[in-house]
């Protein structure tokens, strides 16, 4: 059997991830040089994909024309593969969630650290983000195409959006996919459940003060308030809406103790 055969052996299985680790399994009389040559020759007919290194995905012929596989085909079995845990978050998650105004340039994965060896100009359909730890309780999971996909919850996902503002395009962009997510949302347990646990108190205060001051969602914003007293109190302080902003306040949220020094222009097309 050649790596070709052995290939396509697998892909008749629908094993369709693989490492380089196993390649050299099923072949102990190649060389490692002979067996990456081989790899690659694959790989630029656009047979298989590197999607990290050492780990490769069979190409589906739906995806040969568009020359790459989708990261929500492949992510599980890659982080299993890592023993990594991780979720799609922020624009991927929100798109998920019925908020397609913004594509995103790449998919979200966020997890935790140390940091991903995998370059963005190796795979520049991946944007990895990270954490402290995953909050495995507001993982979503679905069946994907090949396997299954954990993403988000939309209060998660909310949350992440402010926290992780850079990532998502800054604060006029979050506003904008927060408007449709928004509706999507259930913060009436965020305390007790844990949820605000897995966010930062600066992030929910500038949440609050978007869903209030610039969305126009006082319900979903009191709901939110009251979560955040029943978590911490009045005890929360001062933040910038903008944390990177250098300007001064040219406004004051006293409500959610929210220093407005930027203006947010929402996308309302």
């Amino acid at each position: 059997m050649s790596v070709k055969d052995w290939i396509h052996d697998r892909e008749t299985r629908l094993r369709l991830v693989f490492t380089t680790k196993e390649v050299r399994e099923a072949f102990p009389a190649l060389s490692a040089q002979v067996v990456k040559n081989d790899l690659g020759r694959h790989a630029k007919a656009g047979r298989i994909e590197a999607v990290h290194r050492g780990v490769y995905v069979i190409v589906p012929a739906k995806y040969e024309r568009r020359g790459a596989v989708p990261p929500t085909f492949y992510m599980d079995s890659l982080m299993r593969i890592l023993g990594r845990d991780y979720y799609f978050g922020l624009l991927t998650a929100a798109r998920m969630w019925g908020a397609a105004h913004q594509l995103p340039m790449a998919e979200t994965v966020v997890t935790t650290r140390p940091d991903m060896s995998a370059s963005r100009r190796k795979n520049p359909q991946v944007a990895w983000c990270y954490r402290d730890r995953i909050p495995v309780r507001f993982v979503r999971e679905t069946k994907g195409e090949y396997d299954r996909v954990r993403v988000s919850s939309p209060e998660l996902t909310a949350l992440d959006l402010v926290r992780f503002e850079r990532f998502a395009g800054g604060l006029s962009r979050v506003a904008t996919v927060l408007s449709e997510l928004s509706e999507r949302t259930d913060f009436s347990d965020a305390a007790g459940s844990g949820l605000l646990a897995a966010a930062t108190v600066p992030a929910v205060q500038r949440l609050g003060h978007l869903l209030e001051a610039v969305l126009g969602d006082r319900a979903r914003a009191d709901v939110l308030y009251a979560q955040l007293e029943a978590s911490v109190g009045r005890r929360f302080k001062r933040v910038p809406l903008d944390r990177r902003g250098r300007g001064a306040a040219f406004a004051v949220d006293d409500r959610w103790k929210v220093d407005v020094n930027c203006r947010i222009e929402r996308d309302e097309t």
